[in-house]
């Protein structure tokens, strides 16, 4: 949201978000394990660390509001959906020594393969062309995998939060992550399909809608930051002001957090997927997500001294940190 509030729309996206104010955690009853009740509500945010409440918003309306502000910018850009990338091609000599082939998707470029030669030697691409330490397979050597479906649905059901992010629990093993959508009506609900095996893990993909009778959906806060700092960076570099080695401090300054992520999220996926009195502490899934909070909602960021910043100036607080918003009385006072 702080983000949204940098480009002018954080008060039109709060008037059509869903806000969420708590989490509700649902269990297995103590006295039948076949019947769920609710066991706890935790605050979402008991820090007050941002003036901006905890929304809930449509990927595809976040996407319609950057378009719009190019649109309306000196430059009237607009983006350009009708091309997909084939392959990356890096020289070490010529004038141009990055080549990036493309192929039409769309209307009458359907089909048309197009090579655009770039005299840059970075290039923002693709997780087609990273490399093999994102697999699947390889990350399930390390740590098991809980596959989620993802699915937005209109229900009738006399559930008595469902229009509250619920994380749901069963006594047999299934378990929900219940999220209200903005507009009333639709709400989310990501679902485990039980732990992959190695050789089976891509067959997840292939789960269809039936199928799906959890997940913690935390990408946007942490990615939305990455997108604004590697944006500063390149518009610097290709109007002059900035070396064009300004660019490698996005790798050192984000991937650090990326992984954090990746690690959240496989521990909270831990978490979900397992029955209630298989963890030591019956609590253990509420607890986690209030000691937690501050990380998925995009706070914790640290960075090291790099080309930007010594990082020397102040010992007592972490660089990148981000300091909690602060309220005043009156406006004279500050």
């Amino acid at each position: 949201m702080e983000t949204f509030q940098d480009f002018g729309v954080a008060e039109r996206i709060i008037a059509e978000a869903y806000r969420i104010t708590a989490t509700v955690f649902w269990k297995p009853g103590t006295a039948d394990h076949t019947q769920i009740a609710r066991a706890a509500r935790a605050a979402d945010d008991t820090t007050g660390m941002s003036e901006f409440p905890h929304l809930i918003v449509n990927q595809a309306r976040v996407l319609d509001y950057f378009a719009e502000l190019m649109a309306y910018s000196p430059s009237r850009m607009k983006p350009d959906y009708g091309w997909a990338f084939r392959s990356l091609a890096i020289s070490d000599s010529g004038d141009c020594p990055v080549a990036v082939t493309l192929v039409g998707t769309a209307g009458g470029q359907s089909g048309v393969e197009r090579v655009s030669m770039q005299n840059m030697w970075w290039v923002l691409t693709v997780r087609a062309v990273l490399s093999a330490d994102r697999s699947g397979r390889r990350t399930a050597a390390v740590t098991p995998i809980t596959p989620g479906g993802a699915m937005d649905v209109l229900a009738v059901t006399d559930f008595p939060d469902i229009r509250s992010k619920c994380a749901i629990q069963s006594g047999d093993g299934g378990n929900i992550l219940l999220i209200p959508r903005e507009g009333g009506s639709l709400f989310r609900m990501y679902v485990d399909r039980g732990e992959a095996v190695e050789d089976g893990l891509h067959s997840v993909r292939n789960t269809t809608v039936a199928q799906i009778t959890a997940k913690a959906g935390q990408g946007m806060n942490v990615s939305m930051q990455d997108g604004f700092n590697l944006g500063w960076k390149i518009a610097h570099v290709l109007a002059g002001r900035s070396p064009a080695s300004l660019l490698a401090t996005y790798s050192a300054a984000r991937k650090v957090a990326a992984k954090k992520l990746i690690g959240f999220d496989l521990q909270w996926s831990a978490l979900m997927a397992m029955r209630p009195e298989d963890m030591g502490d019956r609590a253990e899934l509420e607890n986690f997500f209030e000691r937690t909070f501050e990380f998925p909602a995009g706070f914790m960021p640290q960075y090291q001294p790099s080309m930007i910043f010594s990082g020397t100036e102040y010992q007592e607080l972490a660089t990148g940190f981000r300091l909690a918003s602060a309220s005043s009385r009156r406006r004279l006072s500050g």
